[in-house]
């Protein structure tokens, strides 16, 4: 922890978890020490802060974030923000950088490693949960760090492997760290949280509970924090598939393991490789891509065994559906400007770049996203039109 930390939780409260607002305010100040330092009268003058805001500014109360890190600490849990040494660099470029994370294990996981994502349904077949568990084994006994959410299903499969495989792992949750949840995890998240073993990171404060809308906005850090995001299994219209529409927004690698055709469940992987995602064959072939690039060491595969118990899971409540014209936090600023244009009706891709000024090549990026979130389509005739669930 820094000696910062209090005043990035001040920010963080101040203008929101990974929503917009604390992105464009990070843009906008660099960090709370600017924010604090600037003076009074250009805060006076600044547009971009509301009223409310600008009293904040002027008389910051740290009282609450100083109560929350005492807690933390007091957890044994640790607190991590951008200035300090074991942030890792891969968050600090994606939309919505986390100003705050709080974890328990070896933060040291987080950087100078090759983190893969590997993510997908909770209740997968009998293949899904073998792939998940050769591929996450694959990974992690080369030297991988396996990342996911620790749900039930797939999650669960990928984090156990890379345990069993004797490799590392970080589990992003939703909730806060003392938050029992999901329960039949227990005995998983334990082990992940051991130092020896891996991480357990949120980035919400002690007692926050797991809440549908907290998911959505966890995805965007389990593939933000990853050099490459792996699709186990899931169907076309899932949770999932957020998390590929986060990956190719955040310019991350997307692999997705082939399905059979006859499956509904793993639809959603075979329509993501129809539209020219790479296929996940071997853990081994993932790694080895970015040997060249990042040069860290590849280990010789192990055949040490954990021993772990990991109950079935249970269904989760899905989170309120958005009002019609809502735009979700979790889209970067092109992909907003995009929605609110179609909020207005369907238009040629060609009028999208013309009204946004943006490059076609943008735009095709931000729909790419838009249509993995079920937020948009592109109809014959270069014709954009959004989606309503």
């Amino acid at each position: 922890m820094n000696d910062n930390s209090v005043k990035w939780l001040w920010m963080q409260q101040l203008f929101g978890i990974g929503t917009r607002r604390a992105h464009e305010a990070y843009e906008h100040f660099g960090s709370p020490e600017e924010l604090l330092s600037t003076p009074l009268s250009r805060i006076e003058t600044d547009r971009f802060l509301t009223a409310e805001e600008k009293e904040a500014v002027k008389c910051p109360d740290f009282s609450n974030a100083e109560e929350i890190i005492a807690k933390t600490l007091d957890f044994g849990a640790g607190v991590i923000t951008p200035d300090s040494a074991e942030y890792p660099e891969s968050l600090r470029n994606i939309h919505s950088i986390p100003l705050v994370l709080y974890g328990m294990g070896d933060f040291s996981l987080l950087r100078d490693r090759y983190l893969i994502s590997m993510v997908g349904t909770r209740s997968p077949d009998e293949y899904g949960a073998a792939a998940a568990k050769k591929l996450s084994g694959e990974i992690a006994s080369l030297g991988g760090v396996v990342v996911s959410g620790l749900a039930y299903g797939i999650d669960a499969f990928c984090h156990k492997a890379a345990l069993e495989a004797g490799g590392k792992t970080v589990a992003f949750v939703a909730g806060g760290l003392d938050i029992d949840y999901p329960k039949k995890n227990r005995v998983l998240r334990g082990m992940i949280q051991n130092p020896e073993n891996g991480l357990v990171l949120s980035e919400y404060p002690l007692g926050t509970p797991a809440l549908g809308h907290h998911f959505q906005t966890r995805n965007r850090l389990i593939s933000g924090v990853s050099m490459a995001t792996v699709i186990v299994q899931c169907s076309a219209k899932s949770g999932t598939m957020l998390t590929a529409g986060h990956a190719i927004s955040q310019s991350r690698d997307l692999f997705a393991v082939p399905n059979s055709i006859l499956s509904s469940v793993g639809d959603g992987c075979n329509l993501l490789l129809a539209q020219g995602v790479e296929p996940a064959l071997s853990g081994e072939a993932i790694l080895r891509r970015y040997e060249s690039v990042y040069g860290y060491p590849i280990d010789q595969p192990n055949n040490q065994q954990i021993t772990l118990f990991v109950d079935e899971e249970q269904p989760v409540k899905k989170s309120a559906a958005r009002t019609e014209n809502e735009i979700p936090d979790y889209l970067n600023t092109v992909q907003a400007a995009v929605m609110r244009r179609l909020f207005e009706g369907e238009c040629q891709l060609d009028e999208l770049c013309d009204s946004l000024s943006v490059s076609a090549a943008e735009i095709m990026t931000a729909l790419t996203g838009l249509e993995l979130f079920g937020l948009a389509e592109i109809l014959p005739g270069r014709m954009v039109r959004r989606r309503i669930s």
